[in-house]
Order: C-alpha cells, then structure tokens, then sequence
C-alpha cells in the first residue's frame, strides 16, 4: 500500500515505531477519513474488515461512540469546514516471534496511555500481520487517532501529535510502554 500521510521521519533511535499525519490531501490525491480507516481494517480490497481491532476512547466519552462506525460518522459529520488535518498514524512493529495477543495487548496500553489518558484521543487500533498475506515485514499494530481531542461528546482542540517531531515523543513513551512491559 502506497503511504496516504505525511511521515514524520525525526530521531528516535531505535525504537521501531513510524508517525505521521494523515491530512485531507497527499500528495496530490484527496483523503478521508473513512478510507483512510478502511484501507487499514480491509486489506487487500476486502469489501469486509478483516483485521483485528478494536477502538480506544477517553475515559469521559460519550457511550454512543462505542463503535468504530458511530465515532467515523460522528466525526466526519462534525469536522471543521475545509479541515487539513484528518488523523494521525503512529505504527508500532514487533519481533514475529512475539505472540500475536502479546503484541495487540502492549499496542492498547499505549494507545490507552499515551493517547486515551494523556491527550484525550479516540484512537483505532488495527493489527497486520504482514507473513499471512505473503510478505516479508513485521507484524505491527496502526494507531489511528482523530486529530481532535474527544470530551465527552465533543471534538475539541486538534492534538499536537499532528506536528512534525512528535515521533520522537512517541518513541519515548513506546519506550516506556516496552520496558515496563
């Protein structure tokens, strides 16, 4: 899949994780929201979701967002008119040799950290594992959270996250995540 978002290729050492904002243009071709979520839960052209996910919310929202369907219509319904900023993606990829659950489980608790806790972010996460459609990558989990801070039912300030350098950020807190692990 060619990439729909702008990387943010700052400094992190050795963490492996990518980061990035997906906006309402790349390079030329639009975005949206849901495509941009879809791609990443229907591999392969898929007309059905056929990943694993699941979907991360602040503790304060609203419970008729419980759903990856009510949060991408509330959202897409409510966005800012001429909204640059759609989403970000931060992509954390793991040793195949670590169990899949394992990986999907350290992969919520930062999202549920770093993102639910700290920034108020509903965020989706979606698991690949590169191997079972023939490919040679790790298996790695997407973090897709909105742009915008969620308080209760309301989408608030756009997150800093969105900015150029926040992968370093991000690194320290996957870091974190790993060591406690």
């Amino acid at each position: 899949m060619a990439l729909d978002y702008k990387p943010d290729n700052s400094k992190v050492g050795h963490i492996d994780i990518v980061h990035g904002a997906i906006l309402s243009e790349h390079e030329g071709q639009p975005n949206n929201v849901r495509g941009a979520i879809d791609r990443r839960l229907k591999l392969g052209g898929a007309a059905e979701i056929n990943t694993r996910h699941a979907l991360v919310l602040p503790y304060d929202a609203a419970d008729l967002l419980y759903g990856v369907e009510e949060i991408i219509d509330d959202y897409e319904r409510r966005m800012i008119k001429d909204q640059r900023d759609l989403l970000t993606i931060t992509g954390v990829r793991f040793d195949p040799s670590m169990a899949r659950h394992r990986q999907f489980e350290l992969a919520r608790r930062f999202a549920l950290q770093s993102f639910a806790e700290q920034r108020g972010l509903a965020t989706i996460l979606v698991q690949h594992v590169p191997s079972e459609l023939g490919y040679d990558h790790k298996p790695h989990v997407h973090l897709i959270a909105f742009a915008r801070a969620l308080q209760g039912s309301n989408w608030g300030a756009f997150t800093e996250i969105r900015n150029f350098g926040s992968r370093t950020l991000l690194a320290g807190e996957w870091a974190e995540i790993l060591s406690a692990a």
